[in-house]
């Protein structure tokens, strides 16, 4: 988890990320995910949110492997 305010998500973060969209993006307090509105709205205040990068298939193998 980061900081939503911290300078990781300052412009250019969806590439710097590997592409992943608003919606990649979970809100810590809420379990919601983020879309370009609430982003800007948390952004503002600051917050921890979740970034879910791993694709599935890489989360799956790793959790079945030892």
């Amino acid at each position: 988890m980061t900081d939503i305010a911290s300078a990781i998500f300052a412009e250019g973060w969806q590439q710097r990320m590997g592409g992943i969209g608003f919606g990649g993006l979970q809100w810590a307090l809420t379990g919601e995910r983020l879309t370009a509105e609430s982003f800007a709205r948390f952004r503002k205040v600051g917050g921890m949110v979740a970034a879910h990068s791993i694709p599935e298939d890489v989360v799956r193998f790793a959790m079945g492997n030892p």
